[in-house]
């Protein structure tokens, strides 16, 4: 994806690459054809080596997948991300050599969403958590997830 803008509209869906000078829709990433599902509209860009660090959510499971496409549009990394349910995670953070994904107590109301309904809901009992994910680790290896719980209050 060297020399070309990503654009993305909302929440998971397909990205689109765009030319930087003219703006000119270029088609959308066919993460599908390579074994991916979608993409959040807040994947990260390293700029170190052309990296493109991206996680998606949905409502049934998997409920969070994150892969790695690199430098020439491939995807070098997809795997699964386990978590207890429907998510909303935000965005993500990388380091060299890790992604850090998040799993936060801010998401869909469990039974509303069994009806199709989305609202989000706080759940002030149950702790943030950051999974650190060593960027080409699979998700169901046990030495490449470490789940860091944080407690955190407000006033």
């Amino acid at each position: 994806m060297r020399g070309k803008l990503l654009l993305l509209f909302i929440n998971a869906e397909k990205g689109y690459q765009l030319d930087p000078v003219t703006l000119n829709t270029l088609g959308s990433i066919d993460l599908e054809s390579q074994g991916a599902r979608l993409m959040s509209a807040h994947c990260m860009n390293d700029e170190s080596n052309g990296d493109l660090l991206f996680f998606d959510y949905a409502v049934k499971p998997p409920y969070m997948t994150y892969g790695v496409i690199n430098k020439e549009s491939q995807l070098v990394n997809f795997t699964p991300i386990e978590l207890p349910g429907a998510r909303l995670p935000h965005s993500m953070a990388f380091t060299p050599n890790y992604s850090i994904l998040m799993d936060l107590p801010m998401f869909w109301d469990p039974e509303l969403l069994a009806k199709d309904l989305h609202k989000v809901s706080f759940y002030p009992e149950m702790q943030s958590r950051f999974g650190i994910l060593n960027r080409m680790a699979s998700g169901e290896q046990s030495d490449g997830l470490m789940l860091i719980l944080v407690t955190y209050t407000t006033s």
